[in-house]
């Protein structure tokens, strides 16, 4: 029965009906089984006991499908059975045991820097504001097309109160344990997101390089530590959607043309930034921007294959995701809407200089000469890449450079009017020199073996040693277990307004 459960949830009806003739044909002939039995039990000397006594335990059928003698083809069943077979022989592999190894690590070191936000709950500081105690208030306001904020407006709510309210109902009604895992869970969220971006390098040393710079940075945490959410959110989406600009490109090795495929990256790009817009509305123009970034790389690189179509595929994306937050994407539309509405707040950190910047150092986490790490790795690939490898890496770098100029230019108050914080700005350069770390680690396993010892090789090392180096900030910093959040919030300040002994204007 259960064969035939299989046979049927995997769409072989060919081996459905192999399995009801047996039976059928079995049951046709129980008579002559009947007969053969009388004939047998004259003249047999052994019993039923001693029999069973020499008989193998199990089922039978079950082994040989397990060892892929039964049922043999692609359904996706069958492939559940060979992937266990599998498993064993991957892990022992050593870039399979040392990629599990980093992930381990990354998830000690993130739940220990994390220990006090996980178990005491996220302070309500900066944009990361306490979620009602019930999701259905959520969603009552996102339809109800009024405004409480300030005095009250008739005017679409954001987008965010509709998807903060419908997780919240798949949370069982558990919003602070939903706010707690939409802040803390962004940052493995972008290191996974990392590690996947560098997948179409065939390289798993390269995924680990990518994972580790992306999570060195030190951006993330100072956005937690600031309460800058959009920041955070902008993270976990920036390697996505970088993957699928390069993915659209067609350009090896993310991938070919593929005749349509253009649409559905569109449809992808757009979702992934609709998220990241409901909490960051200027995230929407964020995949336009990187395309620019890797265009300009690709014109320095002296290679502008795909620049259209990943360009193509970015404005599509943006488009597709302004018409997902219709109707309150009208708002920023309508004459009269500042454009500080749109793109955020100036950063509260103080000014920094270009060399702060280059390092990161938007907070109190950074410091030199450390941060300088992310820009050694990040150059490897420069000297020993070769083909594909160095056109990308060069990208990279194109895009960080871009990324690092908007942040220099807002810290100087020329654009200030017009850009996001600087933490958002300098985002994209951090999935810049992530990628290139990755490039590099690619070029160090399939073109440095072509050059003669020399410098190259020392390169190399320097550029292993500074991995290792810009871990020791983050590791630093994950002692105190809340990641220089501070202890206060806004509850604890305005706790007075909820008081119900106190008579106070709550307007």
């Amino acid at each position: 029965v259960a064969e035939l459960v299989y046979a049927l949830a995997a769409g072989r009806l060919r081996r459905v009906g192999d399995i009801t003739s047996a039976w059928w044909w079995n049951l046709r002939h129980l008579g002559d089984l009947r007969a053969a039995r009388r004939q047998v039990r004259g003249f047999r000397a052994v019993s039923d006991r001693d029999v069973r006594r020499h008989m193998a335990g199990g089922s039978a059928r079950l082994t040989q499908f397990l060892r892929g003698q039964i049922g043999r083809g692609e359904d996706r069943f069958s492939g559940l059975a060979r992937s266990g077979r599998e498993a064993a022989g991957v892990l022992r592999s050593g870039t399979m045991r040392a990629s599990a190894g980093v992930w381990i690590a990354v998830g000690l070191v993130l739940v220990a820097g994390s220990r006090h936000l996980l178990t005491r709950g996220v302070p309500a500081v900066g944009d990361m504001v306490a979620f009602p105690s019930s999701p259905v208030d959520l969603l009552r306001s996102w339809l109800s097309g009024w405004r409480s904020a300030g005095l009250g407006s008739e005017a679409p709510a954001p987008t965010a109160f509709g998807l903060i309210g419908s997780l919240g109902v798949l949370f069982g009604g558990a919003t602070g344990l939903l706010r707690t895992v939409l802040t803390v869970g962004l940052i493995p969220l972008g290191g996974l997101a990392a590690y996947r971006l560098a997948a179409p390098t065939r390289s798993r040393w390269a995924q680990i390089a990518c994972l580790v710079v992306y999570l060195t940075v030190p951006l993330p945490y100072n956005a937690l530590a600031a309460g800058r959410w959009g920041a955070l959110v902008l993270y976990a989406a920036a390697p996505v959607m970088v993957g699928i600009l390069a993915r659209a490109s067609g350009v090896a090795p993310f991938g070919r043309v593929r005749p349509g495929a253009w649409r559905i990256d569109i449809v992808g790009l757009g979702f992934v930034t609709a998220l990241a817009a409901a909490v960051l509305p200027v995230a929407v123009a964020a995949p336009v921007v990187m395309a620019v970034g890797l265009a300009l790389g690709g014109v320095v690189a002296v290679n502008t294959r795909g620049t259209w179509r990943l360009l193509r595929v970015a404005v599509g994306g943006a488009a597709v995701a302004v018409a997902l937050h219709l109707p309150w994407s009208l708002d920023y539309l309508l004459p009269g809407t500042t454009l500080s509405s749109f793109t955020g707040a100036s950063a509260g950190s103080q000014p920094s200089d270009l060399a702060a910047l280059l390092r990161f150092e938007v907070g109190e986490l950074g410091s030199a000469p450390l941060g300088w790490a992310f820009l050694v790795v990040a150059s490897l690939p420069l000297l020993i890449g070769r083909a594909e490898r160095h056109a990308w890496a060069v990208r990279g770098w194109t895009l960080a450079l871009v990324s690092f100029g908007a942040a220099w230019a807002s810290q100087r108050g020329e654009l200030s009017a017009g850009l996001p914080p600087v933490d958002v700005l300098l985002v994209p350069a951090a999935v810049g020199l992530a990628l290139a770390a990755a490039m590099g680690v690619a070029a160090f396993q399939v073109d440095l073996p072509g050059y003669r010892f020399g410098w190259r090789q020392v390169a190399s090392g320097l550029a292993a040693a500074s991995v290792v180096a810009a871990t020791v900030p983050v590791l630093g910093a994950a002692f105190d277990g809340r990641w220089s959040m501070p202890d206060g919030d806004h509850s604890r300040a305005l706790a007075f307004i909820d008081a119900e002994n106190e008579r106070v204007p709550f307007r």
